[in-house]
């Protein structure tokens, strides 16, 4: 327990590390972002000893997310939060990650009738390993954003990807911890980036390009731009979340699988109710 709390939130650069400890990362990245996102004025962040979550108004994130039950109050915990879920209070849909405790909490989720949802693979990239060029293939134009001007377009393609309105990430534009990126083609944005460094880590997310302009080499554009300004900036890891459709691309790059997350929602309520309700409340 001692070297989870210890990574969790860790402002310096990982160095040279085991498995272990950048699979914790590749976790404490993403819990990191919550917080970040939770602490906004459109945000809401719920923080217990063994478990959190988050809220995002309109969409994205909203999860309950560092699961850490004792075994012996796993019951009242999670009858708990159902409570909660079943009130519009919580999001229906619970975040498990290789730090869950109890080890055997999937089992222990689906006797109190959650279902998976979905399990996505957790990658690394060794970027001591790695040596890139800055010169990157010219079908895009990449830039950083710097003003709200272009983060509004940012939004509206990255919403064509992700089905989720990410306004609630305006208030990041500009932060020390936060890049945004645009990939122009034919004087149209046309592709999405982001890095968040945390944890030690560079976290790379929402890289997405526009459904007509896919499968031409656009998305690992991107990804290389943020791989490189990771190692400008001296970190020594890349880590994301990858989808179905992505893996295959980040694989070719050089990250290696290092833990999973999976999801589990609560069927009685519907994430769209939760939602309708969290904008009500806005």
């Amino acid at each position: 327990m001692k070297a989870e709390r210890a990574i969790y939130h860790m402002d310096n650069i990982l160095p040279e590390a085991d498995p272990k400890l950048i699979s914790y990362a590749t976790e404490n990245n993403l819990y990191d972002l919550y917080a970040k996102i939770g602490k906004l004025d459109k945000g809401e962040l719920f923080v217990q000893e063994d478990f959190s979550w988050v809220i995002a108004r309109p969409h994205w994130p909203n999860f309950i997310f560092r699961p850490q039950f004792k075994p012996q109050r796993i019951s009242l915990r999670l009858s708990q939060i159902i409570r909660k879920i079943k009130d519009l209070d919580a999001p229906p849909v619970i975040q498990v990650g290789d730090q869950a405790k109890p080890t055997d909490l999937d089992a222990c989720l689906k006797r109190n009738g959650f279902q998976m949802l979905v399990e996505r693979s957790r990658m690394a990239l060794d970027l001591k390993a790695k040596h890139l060029s800055s010169k990157t293939p010219n079908k895009l134009d990449i830039f950083e954003i710097k003003n709200q001007e272009d983060f509004g377009i940012w939004i509206d393609v990255a919403l064509k990807s992700f089905n989720s309105y990410l306004g609630i990430f305006g208030s990041l534009l500009n932060g020390e911890k936060v890049r945004f990126y645009s990939g122009m083609h034919n004087g149209q944005v046309v592709a999405t980036s982001m890095i968040f460094l945390s944890s030690g880590v560079a976290g790379i997310y929402f890289v997405s390009v526009i459904p007509e302009l896919r499968n031409r080499g656009m998305g690992k554009e991107m990804m290389l731009r943020c791989i490189y300004d990771a190692q400008e900036l001296g970190y020594n890891y890349c880590i994301l979340q990858a989808t179905d459709i992505g893996e295959h691309l980040y694989r070719s790059l050089g990250f290696k699988l290092c833990g999973t997350l999976k999801y589990f929602f609560f069927p009685d309520v519907s994430v769209q109710a939760f939602l309708q309700n969290n904008r009500q409340c806005a």
